[in-house]
């Protein structure tokens, strides 16, 4: 009886446990409507001129913000919750990497939103919708595809595209020019964020007539 309730509680243990590491492990979700509370600061002329995360030059200037985790793209409507004063800002880059701090906003941002002075602002941020990405110094907006794989055998990439293509319909054989001659790449997409192309990197991985036979990776059109 002892020996019984042992191993129904070390099961029990397991269980608890697997289900604590999956439950951390799990990826948050970002929709129209979502929040944080927490404190927002500014960044300025140190880092004017500079390549986002994005790829989109930062202009001190404009209204932009950057948050950690966030899509790039994401619009947020930031509040002051000591003033109530807001400010619609795009998402272009990441940051703060300063403890509790959430959210940093362009020199524009924090200006429009009177915390300037300050520094610091307690606020709340909330998801509002989504805003395109320019590639630099262009009006083409930048997008993301899941490359399955590349050939040098344009037949090669044809076979694989009409593997993918039972699964997905946005499959495309396209030709670049390399050191080593002309390949063909096969690309899903475009998808208008990072983090959706990552998606789909692990659905093909976890397609079991296709997993041992590619390596999917994402990339832009930057």
């Amino acid at each position: 009886m002892f020996k019984l309730s042992a191993q129904l509680f070390f099961v029990f243990v397991f269980l608890f446990l697997f289900t604590s590491c999956a439950t951390s492990f799990k990826p948050k979700t970002y929709h129209v409507g979502y929040r944080e509370v927490g404190l927002a600061s500014w960044y300025g002329k140190d880092f004017h001129g500079r390549p986002t995360a994005s790829g989109e030059i930062y202009n001190m200037f404009g209204i932009s913000a950057a948050h950690k985790s966030l899509p790039l793209g994401t619009l947020l409507l930031v509040t002051d919750l000591e003033t109530g004063k807001s400010v619609e800002a795009k998402v272009n880059d990441r940051g703060p990497f300063v403890q509790k701090r959430i959210l940093d906003l362009s020199y524009g941002a924090a200006r429009q939103l009177g915390i300037v002075g300050p520094g610091l602002a307690k606020v709340e941020i909330k998801v509002i919708g989504r805003f395109p990405i320019f590639l630099p110094e262009s009006v083409v907006e930048k997008a993301f595809f899941v490359q399955v794989g590349s050939y040098q055998v344009k037949e090669n990439a044809l076979r694989m595209k009409n593997q993918v293509a039972r699964f997905y319909q946005q499959v495309a054989v396209k030709s670049f020019e390399t050191s080593q001659g002309r390949m063909y790449r096969v690309h899903l997409g475009p998808y208008e964020t990072e983090e959706e192309a990552r998606s789909t990197v692990g659905q093909l991985r976890s397609e079991r007539s296709l997993g041992g036979v590619i390596s999917p990776i994402v990339v832009s059109n930057h």
